[in-house]
């Protein structure tokens, strides 16, 4: 299955949806055996994610594939933050590792040499970043930083990293999709948000039409509009209660007709700066 789970939730009060909070140990007891009894044996962490790795950590066997992601940007600690990810996520190697903020290796660019050597000592399998614009991997492929792996925002609106999906994968770049319901702002009614989100507003609504003239929640929607694009190796999706997964996972086996793409293809946005969730106030 193309669904990697995502943990951010599980150490941090996170998304604009999120009134649960961070699960406890029994709902996340719920959530993983889920997952597994599922086929879905992929998680995406990170060490500022809280005590996320710490309680994936508990959940990990040889089965388990780990995408972490670091946020020391001092090249002298690099083996002991990556060392100390191992240890809290319980396992001897990580399936990947990433750049958390581009600015840290545009910044230290001497990292992504300790990042290959990573590879060389078989602490990692594969290497690469998270980024958050375009320009961030033009300038990166120009100084031939080619990424095993690279996580993108990509979702029903924000489609600004669709242009280079084939370039990444003749390189032989994973993709690893993130914010597929851009952090819960899909299920938001646009009558109860802000107005600091006007300029989306008739973008939300046309969503909803669209599901709604192809008879799709907005979970089947938002996800297999990503899920099902051929470029795409795995999809974060992060929940906070077990039912949520459920949800998903039966989203995800639904058809899913190319005419959604085409016509989800046709909207767009009056501001696009609201679709980085670090924008929002």
């Amino acid at each position: 299955m193309k669904i990697a789970l995502g943990t951010v939730q599980w150490g941090l009060d996170y998304g604009i949806s999120n009134t649960n909070g961070i699960p406890t140990d029994t709902e996340l007891d719920a959530i993983v055996r889920l997952a597994i009894q599922n086929g879905i044996d992929f998680f995406d962490t990170a060490s500022q994610y809280g005590n996320a790795e710490a309680r994936l950590g508990n959940y990990t066997t040889k089965n388990s594939s780990v995408v972490s992601k670091f946020s020391s940007v001092n090249h002298s600690s690099f083996e002991n933050e990556i060392q100390g990810s191992l240890e809290r996520l319980n396992v001897e190697q990580l399936y990947g590792y990433l750049f958390h903020a581009p600015k840290d290796l545009i910044n230290t660019p001497l990292l992504w040499d300790q990042m290959q050597n990573l590879k060389v000592k078989k602490k990692v399998k594969k290497i690469g970043y998270s980024l958050y614009s375009p320009e961030e991997l033009e300038l990166f492929l120009d100084k031939n930083w080619i990424p095993d792996i690279v996580q993108l925002p990509y979702s029903l609106l924000d489609r600004k990293f669709e242009p280079y999906f084939e370039q990444l994968k003749s390189l032989g770049t994973e993709i690893h999709i993130r914010s597929v319901f851009l952090q819960g702002l899909y299920f938001k009614s646009t009558e109860t948000l802000s107005p600091a989100f006007n300029d989306l507003k008739n973008a939300l609504k046309e969503l909803k039409e669209i599901a709604t003239e192809f008879s799709l929640t907005t979970v089947e929607l938002a996800l297999n509009f990503v899920l099902k694009n051929e470029y795409v190796d795995y999809t974060v999706i992060g929940v906070e209660q077990s039912n949520q997964l459920k949800e998903i996972i039966s989203a995800s086996k639904i058809d899913f007709p190319k005419s959604i793409k085409e016509r989800v293809n046709t909207l767009s946005i009056e501001n696009p700066t609201l679709l980085n969730p670090s924008n929002w106030k």
